[in-house]
């Protein structure tokens, strides 16, 4: 009896192990990235379409079955064939023999043979929907893959490398069809106290850059002088939200870009008019902060008179504004003066200045230039 219990326990033992795959036998990957079946007496039948990867090639197919039970559709990536089932050629090109697991039942494993036609197409899927890709975007999708793990993780961000500081005044963004965004725009990218206009397109980010001026610039690096920028895409001083987008640029050498901070009208300097705006600016500023300058006005105005607003607007907007030959700002401002008599200049490149003599005694006043242009 101990004989013969012996004997069935070794044929079960040999069904057993006659049953059960090698996973090293089933060399392929195969994505199945949509099936159809129905049930039938003897398991099911059905229809779908996936992606096979041998070796470094991915192929798509169109298949038909005839299985003991039906399988699912994989889950993982479409476009990485390895992360769906493993599976063999059971005749090159034809045949092909997968590795499933019982819908319900996990542990029972099984093969089951697809009747395949290989495709000039990719498949993937895109909101529930079977996408195809032709074999360009599927290489340019593999490509944005690589670029943006680089992108989002750079492997430099040593900020002794990234010298440029890049203001960006002006920026349009849309999605790009393959992912992340793509933009065209304007700004000024400033080395040491040089500073250039530049007109840029980005063909590919993986995010936006926001509008930043000179005081928020980002920190950037030639890979191309003048041609490409690569911008570390987080605002100078910021800890978070790193990443890296590149300019293909378009430089202006002699030209600066100038963004009105009330309008948002952006003016085309040259660096000698660039130049000339600073010294005035730099002037001014020094003017406030002397004492003795600060009583000197003081002085000349009527005893006891407050300041008075005075809104100086022009047409069109953006000119210079200088009072008693001190330039206080560009239009449109609300500027501040003592009682008495002044002078007000109006200047914009092109244009004629416009010039009054304003005596302020009380009340808030307006003042609108419209320029004549030069011919």
């Amino acid at each position: 009896m101990k004989l013969l219990w012996a004997a069935v326990m070794l044929m079960f033992s040999v069904a057993a192990l006659a049953g059960a795959k090698n996973p090293a036998d089933y060399p392929l990957g195969v994505f199945v990235v949509e099936t159809h079946y129905n049930s039938t007496s003897s398991g099911a039948v059905g229809n779908g379409h996936g992606n096979i990867k041998e070796g470094d090639s991915v192929t798509g197919f169109d298949y038909t079955f005839e299985c003991s039970a039906p399988f699912n559709a994989s889950t993982g990536d479409p476009l990485n064939p390895s992360t769906g089932y493993q599976g063999r050629w059971k005749k090159q090109g034809t045949r092909l023999a997968i590795l499933t697991v019982e819908i319900g039942n996990p542990k029972h494993q099984s093969e089951c043979e697809l009747k395949i036609s290989q495709t000039s197409v990719i498949y993937s899927v895109s909101e529930g929907h079977l996408v195809t890709y032709t074999r360009q975007q599927y290489e340019d999708a593999i490509a944005w893959r690589e670029a943006f793990a680089t992108m989002t993780d750079p492997p430099d961000t040593d900020p002794t490398h990234f010298p440029l500081r890049v203001s960006i005044l002006e920026v349009q963004w849309q999605k790009h069809p393959g992912g992340g965004s793509m933009g065209e725009g304007r700004g000024n990218v400033r080395s040491g106290d040089s500073i250039m206009a530049f007109d840029f397109t980005a063909p590919r980010c993986a995010d936006t850059l926001s509008v930043v001026g000179q005081e928020k610039a980002y920190a950037g690096k030639w890979l191309e002088e003048p041609a490409r920028l690569l911008l570390l895409a987080r605002v100078v001083g910021a800890t978070s939200g790193l990443h890296q987008c590149e300019l293909r640029t378009k430089v202006q050498p002699n030209s600066v870009f100038l963004k009105n901070s009330t309008t948002g009208v952006i003016q085309t300097l040259t660096q000698d008019e660039y130049r000339a705006r600073r010294e005035k600016q730099k002037a001014a500023q020094a003017a406030q902060q002397l004492p003795a300058q600060a009583e000197a006005k003081t002085e000349t105005r009527p005893a006891g008179g407050p300041n008075q607003k005075v809104s100086v607007a022009s047409t069109p907007d953006g000119a210079d504004i200088e009072v008693d030959g001190a330039f206080v700002g560009s239009t449109p401002s609300v500027i501040e003066l003592g009682p008495g008599e002044h002078s007000i200049v109006i200047r914009k490149l092109g244009y004629k200045p416009w010039q009054r003599k304003l005596k302020l005694a009380s009340g808030d006043i307006k003042v609108n230039a419209e320029l004549e242009r030069t011919k």
